[in-house]
């Protein structure tokens, strides 16, 4: 997010966004509108059952980016009600990919 075109696709499962009182929250806000010259689709998943800290962490960014003018990056979360940390690996991998290549 801070270097934009580094990554132009990139999927996150159960992203670890609670370390350091979730402070990469507040440096996904500031570094918003992401640049019209870097073109990017960012996917983030969890599993409902997951624990806790992973759940808010991306309820946390869901609501970041739904709040924000996102510029030229794309962003899907989804959430997997029934799944928790290992058994959402697999629909969300298969989710994330076909989402951030479907125009490929």
């Amino acid at each position: 997010m801070t270097q934009p075109g580094l990554f132009p696709r990139a999927i996150a499962i159960a992203p670890s966004l609670h370390w350091a009182d979730y402070a990469i929250i507040e440096d996904v806000r500031q570094s918003m509108p992401y640049p019209e010259t870097a073109p990017a689709r960012l996917y983030v998943a969890v599993g409902g059952n997951d624990w806790p800290a992973y759940v808010q962490g991306w309820e946390l960014l869901r609501d970041v980016m739904q709040r924000s003018d996102t510029g030229a990056l794309r962003f899907r979360p989804e959430q997997f009600p029934v799944r928790d940390h290992e058994t959402a690996i697999v629909p969300a991998a298969q989710s994330g990919l076909t989402w951030v290549y479907r125009d490929f």
